[in-house]
């Protein structure tokens, strides 16, 4: 079971959902993302999830936009702010979970 659709990808990039041009490369992009939460989350809980929270959904596809806005960048723009966003939701998500304090 995959954490996300390519379609909550899209939005974020603002790709119509009709459009199936990147979808390949989204759904690597997807895997790469879950990847980056399973490790992320593996000293809390088991994964990868069984149930996945709309927050995890959604760090997701943050991280897979991330991805794919830093594979199109010139190397004088700075990286994706998707990135951060995945970072802080699933720093959320532990905190709220497993009443850890705040991560550094």
């Amino acid at each position: 079971m995959s954490y996300c659709t390519k379609d909550d990808v899209k939005v974020r990039l603002n790709i119509k959902t009709e459009d199936v041009s990147h979808d390949i490369e989204l759904d690597d992009l997807i895997a790469e993302g879950e990847s980056i939460v399973n490790i992320k989350l593996k000293p809390y809980t088991a994964t990868p999830l069984a149930t996945v929270p709309d927050i995890i959904k959604y760090a997701v596809a943050d991280y897979a936009a991330a991805g794919f806005k830093d594979r199109r960048r010139d190397a004088a723009e700075p990286p994706s702010v998707f990135r951060e966003l995945g970072d802080k939701k699933v720093e959320i998500y532990i905190e709220a979970t497993f009443k850890v304090g705040k991560l550094q």
